[in-house]
């Protein structure tokens, strides 16, 4: 277990890639977007919405994806909220770290290729 003094950058085993494209964040079965995707590696994900989650909960999320990352309209998989916290500069939008709980070898895939085309450190 890391010390409380350790910042989250060193605590993180993989590094996140920063998106150059704000892909929405969906509820599969209502469609609602929940957020929009800041940054992914293949164990976690960061979220800005408008709305705040319980760290802990459980979510079944959907990311529809472009032709240029997969052959498939959209990748759907598990996350546990690990945080959640305002944003600095804009308090009315929450920044959300989830971690991946459940996802398909195919479009944990697909998540590497989102990162390859739209990813930069």
């Amino acid at each position: 277990m890391q010390s409380r003094g350790t910042n989250a950058q060193e605590r993180r085993r993989l590094r996140r890639y920063h998106l150059s494209y704000y892909m929405p964040v969906l509820d599969p079965d209502t469609f609602h977007v929940i957020g929009h995707l800041v940054d992914l590696n293949k164990i976690g994900l960061l979220l800005d919405s408008p709305t705040p989650l319980a760290s802990g909960k459980e979510l079944q999320l959907r990311i529809d994806t472009t032709p240029e990352v997969a052959n498939k309209e959209f990748i759907q998989f598990t996350a546990r909220v690990k945080w959640c916290r305002s944003d600095k500069i804009q308090p009315s939008v929450y920044n959300i770290g989830l971690e991946l709980t459940a996802i398909s070898s195919a479009d944990a895939d697909i998540i590497q290729s989102i990162v390859e085309h739209f990813g930069t450190r």
